[in-house]
C-alpha cells in the first residue's frame, strides 16, 4: 500500500536527518563513515604532498645558502658562528629527508586510499608525527634564533602552518603543540637573557595558538559540515530514486493502489500553489508572493496596497443554504474578485474559510478606496440571495483596507493585521462597507 510505504519515506528520511546531525557531532553511521575517512584521507594526503614539496624546496634553497655563505665567509666569521651554521645546516638537512620520508610513506597510502583500502587511523599517526616534526623542528630552530636574532617567527609560523595545513580534529593537535610547546617554552629561559623580550615571546606564542588552534577546528568543522550537506543530498536523491522504482511497482501490482494514489493526490493538493475550491491561490502561495513583492517593494521604494476581504454572516448562508451552495458562492465571490485584476503584480488569494486577500503594487489611496468600493458592488451585484444576511437581503462582503511603503525595518505581517483590523471596524459599523486604516 502506498501510504505504508509513505511512512517508511519519512521514517528514512527522519534517520537520514539524524544521521546528517551525528555525522557533525561525531558519531557517524557506517557507510557514512567509510565515504567521509576515504574523502578526508584522500584530501589531507593531496594537501599533505603540497606542503611537504614547499618545504622540501624553501629548506634544500636554505641548506645550499647556508653551505655557500659558510664557505664563503668561513674566514671571517668566529668559530661560534661557524658552529651555528653547521647547526642550521644539519636541522634543513634533517627536515629534508624527513620530509622525503614522509612523501613516500603519503603515496602508499594514497595509492591504497585509492583502492578503497583505508588505514585511517595509520594515516592520521602519520600527518600527527610529521606535524609534531615540523613543530618541534621549528621549536629548536627558535631557540637557536635566539642567540641570532631573537624572534620567534619561525615558530609561530610553523604554528599556524601546522594548524592549517590537514582537516583534523582539533584533538589530534594536542600531542604536536604539547611536545613543542613543551621544548621551546622550556629552552626559550637559557636562550634569551633578555626578561622583557622573553615576556613578550610568551604572550606571542599564547595568542597564536589560540588563534591557529580555533582556525584548525573552524577549517574541520566547516569540512565536516560541507561534506555532510553532500552526503545527505546524495542519499536523497538516492533514496528518492528508490521510491520512484518502488511506486512504479505498486502501480502494477495491485488495483487498490489507485485509490491511495487519490488519497496521496489530494494531500499534495493542499500543499500546492492553488486553493482546490476556488482556483484561485492560496495561503501558501500568498506568502511566498508577499515576500518577494515586499522586499522588491523595499528595494524600489514601491508602495503595497493590501485588502482583506470577508464575506458576511457566510456561516448563516452555509447553515441555511447547504454547504454545495456555500463552496458555489465561494467560488463565484474568488472569481469576481480575481476579475479585478488589471496588472500582473495585483495578486488574490484565499486565506481560507470566507476570508480573501488582494493585494495591489503602487496603488495610490484613492485608487485602492475606489478599488475596495468596486471590489464591494460587484459581488453585491451578483445578486447571490442571502435571505439571514442582516446587511442585505443578497450576499455581501466587508472590506478593511491599508497600504504600506515598506523599509527594510517592517514586516509584512503587521500591514497584514492593519488591514484584518480595518475588516473588523467594518463589520461592527454594519458589514456591507469599506473600513480604511490608511
Amino acid at each position: 500500500m502506498k501510504s505504508k510505504h509513505g511512512l517508511k519515506v519519512l521514517a528514512s528520511g527522519r534517520e537520514l536527518l539524524m544521521r546528517i546531525r551525528n555525522l557533525v557531532n561525531g558519531s557517524i553511521e557506517v557507510q557514512c563513515q567509510l565515504e567521509f575517512a576515504q574523502e578526508i584521507a584522500l584530501e589531507n594526503i593531496n594537501r599533505g604532498k603540497s606542503f611537504a614539496m614547499v618545504i622540501i624546496i624553501l629548506e634544500m634553497a636554505l641548506f645550499l645558502a647556508n653551505l655557500y655563505f659558510s664557505h664563503f665567509s668561513h674566514k671571517t666569521v668566529s668559530m661560534q658562528h661557524g658552529f651555528q651554521n653547521s647547526v642550521y645546516g644539519l636541522m634543513y638537512g634533517i627536515t629534508i629527508v624527513v620530509t622525503c620520508i614522509y612523501l613516500y610513506l603519503s603515496s602508499c597510502l594514497k595509492k591504497r586510499a585509492q583502492m578503497g583500502q583505508i588505514d585511517l587511523p595509520y594515516i592520521e599517526k602519520l600527518m600527527v608525527s610529521y606535524l609534531t616534526f615540523i613543530m618541534t623542528w621549528s621549536a629548536v630552530i627558535t631557540l637557536f634564533d635566539q642567540r641570532l636574532y631573537g624572534s620567534i617567527s619561525a615558530y609561530l609560523v610553523a604554528l599556524i602552518l601546522g594548524s592549517i595545513i590537514f582537516y583534523v580534529n582539533s584533538r589530534m593537535l594536542i600531542i604536536p603543540y604539547l611536545i613543542s610547546l613543551s621544548i621551546l617554552m622550556i629552552g626559550l629561559p637559557f636562550y634569551q637573557p633578555s626578561t622583557a623580550i622573553l615576556i613578550g615571546h610568551y604572550v606571542n606564542i599564547g595568542i597564536l595558538l589560540i588563534l591557529s588552534w580555533v582556525m584548525a577546528k573552524t577549517l574541520y568543522e566547516n569540512y565536516v559540515r560541507d561534506f555532510a550537506s553532500r552526503w545527505e543530498i546524495k542519499s536523497k536523491n538516492d533514496l528518492l530514486n528508490t521510491t520512484n522504482r518502488q511506486l512504479s511497482d505498486e502501480v502494477i501490482l495491485r488495483k487498490t493502489i489507485q485509490e491511495e494514489l487519490e488519497k496521496a493526490n489530494q494531500e499534495l493538493k493542499k500543499l500546492t500553489l492553488i486553493d482546490d475550491l476556488t482556483g484561485i491561490p492560496n495561503r501558501r502561495n500568498l506568502e511566498d508572493y508577499l515576500n518577494r513583492e515586499w522586499n522588491r517593494a523595499i528595494r524600489e521604494g514601491n508602495s503595497i496596497s493590501i485588502l482583506m476581504i470577508d464575506i458576511d454572516y457566510f456561516k448563516a448562508f452555509n447553515d441555511n443554504y447547504g454547504h454545495l451552495s456555500g463552496d458555489d458562492c465561494l467560488i463565484k465571490v474568488a472569481q469576481t474578485i480575481k476579475s479585478h485584476c488589471r496588472r500582473s503584480s495585483d495578486f488574490v488569494a484565499r486565506l481560507g474559510g470566507e476570508e480573501f486577500l488582494f493585494i495591489a503594487i503602487n496603488m495610490d489611496e484613492e485608487g485602492t478606496r475606489s478599488l475596495a468600493d468596486n471590489i464591494r458592488n460587484s459581488i453585491q451585484n451578483i445578486n447571490i440571495l442571502h435571505e439571514y444576511s442582516e446587511a442585505a437581503p443578497y450576499l455581501t462582503v466587508s472590506i478593511g483596507i491599508t497600504m504600506v511603503r515598506p523599509s527594510t525595518n517592517d514586516k509584512p505581517g503587521p500591514s497584514i493585521n492593519k488591514a484584518d483590523r480595518a475588516l473588523y471596524t467594518a463589520k461592527l459599523a454594519g458589514r456591507n462597507r469599506v473600513a480604511s486604516s490608511i
